[in-house]
């Protein structure tokens, strides 16, 4: 008897593979337009350039330090349970930072909360939503900027990061891999 391993439906994996493609697009898109509410969150809170640079700085940071964390927790609890935290702690971080009025905030919503995010929702195979998430999200981020005003538009940026824990846990269902994938005889 020979052991081969049930394949794949091909439907499942096309989304699969959309499904990260628009996580990083998101993901990585925001995080470039960034940029666009450095002038507005420095001016109205009368800050240097610097206040937003160490929040971002720790964010960079962040990042790297919980992506070995969130990399490990992916091969201990599973992959969709560290994207879904990911992204809450994503928009948390993003909501918080709609509203700072004290750098230690700013350091805390835009550097903790959101390095942590990025780590935990930036790991995969498909780094293409990466590239088009820059482009769109600075875009997007703009547009937001240009027609609400900074605030909102951060705050509207963090609700649809919420949404991404749903995009990521609705269809997607952790499946065996390896020697623990389903033989079929």
């Amino acid at each position: 008897m020979i052991n081969k391993s049930v394949p794949e439906n091909g439907n499942h994996s096309r989304f699969l593979i959309l499904s990260a493609c628009l996580l990083l697009l998101l993901s990585f898109g925001y995080r470039s337009s960034f940029g666009l509410f450095v002038k507005p969150i420095t001016a109205a809170n009368g800050w240097g350039r610097e206040v937003i640079s160490v929040a971002l700085a720790l964010q960079n940071l962040f990042w790297g330090i919980f992506a070995v964390f969130a990399g490990g927790m992916a091969d201990r609890f599973g992959n969709v349970k560290v994207i879904v935290a990911g992204t809450i702690l994503y928009a948390l971080g993003i909501m918080l930072m709609s509203g700072v009025d004290n750098p230690w905030m700013l350091n805390v919503s835009a550097g903790l909360l959101v390095g942590a995010g990025v780590a935990g929702t930036s790991f995969g195979i498909v780094f293409l939503g990466h590239q088009i998430g820059s482009f769109i999200g600075v875009w997007l981020g703009g547009w937001l900027y240009d027609t609400s005003g900074s605030y909102t538009a951060v705050w509207w940026l963090s609700v649809v990061l919420g949404i991404m824990a749903a995009i990521v846990h609705w269809p997607i269902q952790e499946r065996p891999v390896g020697r623990f994938a389903p033989q079929k005889i």
